[in-house]
C-alpha cells in the first residue's frame, strides 16, 4: 500500500520535524470516505500550524500514478490531435527525447481528506497549489545537488518501509524508471535482493553500467552500502545531504540523523520553492484545473475576467485623468502664487526708484542755488547739466551725495546703480573723471552697486 504524502513549505525552507508521513497518514490511496475518528487522528499532526501560512501538497507515486511514454519517432509524419489535459502540467521529457505523460488514478481520496481536515479546523479550504510526483521531485533534487559527468550513469535508490524505487539517469536526464518494488526496510530479509533487482532493471533499461549510486530513504546503513559495493565495485556510492534544511529548527537529534527518511517530502518542498521563488518551470503539477478553480476566492468564467478587466481599465483611465488634472491645477496655483509674490516685490522696488527719481529731478533747482553761492559756478553748472542729462536717460542710476574736494578742484559724486556697465558709461560721459570705488549693496533684497566718482572741475 503506497502513501499519499503532504509536506509543509515555509518561506525560508525550514523543515517541520515530526512523525513520518507513513506513520501518520495511513489511509489507503483509494479510500474516498473518512470517519470523524480518522480525521481527528490525522489532524493531530497539524496541531500548532498557522493554516493561513501553510500550503498542502499531495505527493503521489505508483500505483496512484502511471507513466505513459509516447515515442515521437513512431508518429513521424502523422498529424495527431492533442487532447487538452485537465491537469496544470503532466508531461516531461526523457533523455531520449520521448515525451512521458503522468496520469493520476481516478480517485481523489487525498483531496477528500484535505477538504475534511479543512472543515474540521473551521476553514473553507486549505491552500493546495500543486500535486506532485514523488519520483520526479526526488530526481530533480538529486540533479540539483550533484554534478555528474555527461557520460556517467546514475542510480537514485529510494528505500521506504515496505517499498523501494529506482531511478536511472544520464546527462542530467531520466533514462529509466523501474516499476515499484514491493520490498523495503521492514520486509526485505536480505540486501542481496536489492542488488539483484538493480541488475534486473539495468537489463530491462539497457543500461550498461552504473557509475554513481545515490542512496536515500529509510535505510542507508553501512551494511547496505557494503552489499552494493560487492556487486558494483566500480560505482561511487553516496548518501543524500540536505543543505537546504535549517537543522537548528529541528530539536530532535535522532530526527536529524534519520533525515534521509524524509527525502521525498524535502525534495517536493524544494522543487515547489524553486517554482515559486526561482526560475524552475519544468516540474509537473498534477492538480486538476477544476480543483484549482474551486480554491479561488471568486471563481468566475472567462467572460467574468473580461468584465473585471474592463472595469479595471475604466477605473484606471478615470483615475489617471483625475490625478492628471489635479497635478495641472496644483501647478497653476503654484505659478499664480509665485507671480503674486513677484508683483509685491516689484511694487516695493518701483516705489524706491520713484523716490530716487524725484530727488534727481531736484538737482536743477540745487544747481541754480549753488551757481550763485560758490566759486566756479560755471563748473557747477556744467557738472549738473552733464549729470542731469545722463541720469535722466538712465533710470537704473541715481545719486545720493554731491561734494567738493578740499582744494575745490574736483567734485565727488556718490550714488547707486542697478547695472555695473552703466557706471562705466557714466564715468566716460565726463571729460576728466575717475571711478574711485564700487561696492555691492542690497536694497529690498536686490543687488545694487554703490559708487564714488571723482570729476575734475578745472
Amino acid at each position: 500500500m503506497q502513501i499519499d504524502e503532504s509536506v509543509k513549505l515555509d518561506g525560508d525552507m525550514s523543515f517541520q520535524g515530526g512523525p513520518t508521513v507513513e506513520e501518520e497518514i495511513i489511509a489507503a490511496p483509494h479510500q474516498t470516505s473518512f470517519d470523524e475518528v480518522y480525521v481527528r487522528s490525522v489532524n493531530s499532526v497539524l496541531i500548532g500550524m498557522d493554516f493561513r501560512k501553510t500550503e498542502f501538497i499531495p505527493v503521489l507515486t505508483e500505483p496512484n500514478i502511471t507513466f505513459q511514454f509516447n515515442d515521437d519517432s513512431q508518429d513521424a509524419g502523422k498529424k495527431k490531435k492533442k487532447k487538452k489535459s485537465q491537469y496544470l502540467k503532466n508531461t516531461f521529457q526523457f533523455a531520449n527525447q520521448n515525451q512521458c505523460t503522468v496520469l493520476p488514478s481516478g480517485d481523489i481520496g487525498y483531496i477528500t481528506l484535505i477538504e475534511k481536515l479543512a472543515r474540521y479546523n473551521l476553514e473553507k479550504d486549505f491552500k493546495m497549489p500543486a500535486v506532485k510526483s514523488a519520483d520526479l521531485s526526488l530526481y530533480y533534487y538529486v540533479n540539483e545537488h550533484f554534478n555528474f559527468s555527461e557520460t556517467d550513469h546514475v542510480l537514485i535508490f529510494y528505500m521506504g518501509k515496505e517499498y523501494s524505487r529506482m531511478l536511472f539517469c544520464q546527462n542530467n536526464a531520466l533514462i529509466h524508471i523501474s516499476p515499484m518494488l514491493n520490498i523495503g526496510k521492514t520486509n526485505s530479509g536480505t540486501y542481496d535482493v536489492f542488488a539483484s533487482k538493480i541488475l534486473l532493471e539495468m537489463e530491462n533499461g539497457e543500461i550498461p553500467k552504473i557509475d554513481n549510486i545515490i542512496l536515500c530513504g529509510e535505510d542507508t546503513s553501512e551494511e547496505f552500502v557494503f552489499t552494493l559495493r560487492s556487486f558494483f565495485p566500480e560505482s561511487r556510492i553516496s548518501g543524500l545531504d540536505f543543505p537546504v534544511i535549517d537543522l537548528t529548527a529541528i530539536p530532535d537529534p535522532d530526527l536529524i540523523d534519520n533525515l534521509s527518511a524524509y527525502s521525498i517530502p524535502i525534495s517536493v518542498a524544494y522543487e515547489h520553492h524553486k517554482e515559486v521563488y526561482g526560475n524552475y518551470s519544468a516540474g509537473i503539477n498534477l492538480l486538476s484545473k477544476e480543483i484549482l478553480e474551486r480554491q479561488k476566492a471568486f471563481p468566475v468564467a472567462w467572460h467574468g475576467y473580461i468584465v473585471i478587466l474592463l472595469i479595471f481599465m475604466a477605473g484606471y483611465y478615470l483615475s489617471g485623468n483625475f490625478f492628471d488634472n489635479t497635478r495641472k491645477l496644483n501647478k497653476l496655483s503654484s505659478e499664480l502664487a509665485e507671480a503674486k509674490a513677484l508683483e509685491r516685490k516689484n511694487k516695493d522696488l518701483l516705489a524706491q526708484i520713484s523716490d530716487f527719481q524725484g530727488r534727481i529731478r531736484g538737482f536743477d533747482e540745487t544747481q541754480v542755488m549753488l551757481d550763485t553761492l560758490a566759486v566756479g559756478a560755471g563748473q557747477w553748472n556744467r557738472l549738473f547739466n552733464e549729470t542731469s542729462v545722463f541720469v535722466t536717460g538712465n533710470k537704473n542710476l541715481w545719486l545720493t551725495a554731491l561734494k567738493t574736494s578740499e582744494d575745490k578742484m574736483a567734485f565727488q559724486l556718490e550714488g547707486y546703480s542697478l547695472n555695473k556697465d552703466v557706471l562705466t558709461a557714466f564715468t566716460e560721459s565726463f571729460k576728466s573723471a575717475e571711478l574711485k570705488t564700487v561696492t555691492t549693496d542690497k536694497i529690498q533684497n536686490k543687488n545694487v552697486y554703490k559708487f564714488t566718482l571723482i570729476v575734475q572741475a578745472f
